[in-house]
């Protein structure tokens, strides 16, 4: 599993796909909830968001008995 995560400050907006097996399994793009004082603060909150929903889904795939043995790439630039 890898992901691709990105924020804009002036637009106040992030944007977060997670991709398994060359199809995106989790997808969110959405205004923040919270005011950023610097493009800096914006990518940070989206990394955390995107890095808690990493967290939910590698649980519930081990969960589900397809635990993953490497990590989750979280990346800014789209790997493809």
């Amino acid at each position: 599993m890898w992901g691709w995560v990105n924020a804009n400050w002036a637009g106040d907006s992030g944007t977060r796909i997670l991709m398994m097996n060359g199809g995106p399994i989790s997808w969110k793009s959405r205004h923040q909830d919270n005011e950023s004082l610097s493009t800096s603060e914006c990518e940070f909150v989206a990394a955390s968001q995107a890095g808690q929903e990493t967290i939910y889904l590698r649980e519930t795939f081990t969960y589900s008995g397809f635990s993953q043995s490497k990590a989750t790439l979280l990346s800014k630039e789209m790997l493809l």
